[in-house]
């Protein structure tokens, strides 16, 4: 949506959505962070780099090559692991 929509991307850190969808994607994301045992500030890293990650693949303007986009995923997923407590 934000590659489709790249003006959204600057407004959405002025004006940051905390309505109903906004909250529910929240919870869900907290929710993924429970099930590798991340906790206190490697949890709160993780939360917000999957925030901006997912924030900043379309907010350039372009859409990130679905390709490039999961080698950054699976990026992002293996430190957040390799941070979790056993």
């Amino acid at each position: 949506m934000l590659a489709d929509h790249p003006w959204v991307a600057p407004l959405s850190s002025a004006y940051p959505n905390i309505g109903p969808h906004a909250r529910a994607f929240d919870a869900a994301l907290q929710r993924l962070m429970d099930a590798p045992g991340l906790v206190g500030a490697t949890r709160t890293g993780a939360h917000l780099a999957v925030r901006q990650f997912l924030h900043g693949c379309g907010g350039a303007g372009r859409r990130t090559p679905e390709s490039d986009f999961c080698l950054a995923l699976d990026v992002l997923i293996a430190g957040i692991e390799a941070k979790a407590t056993p």
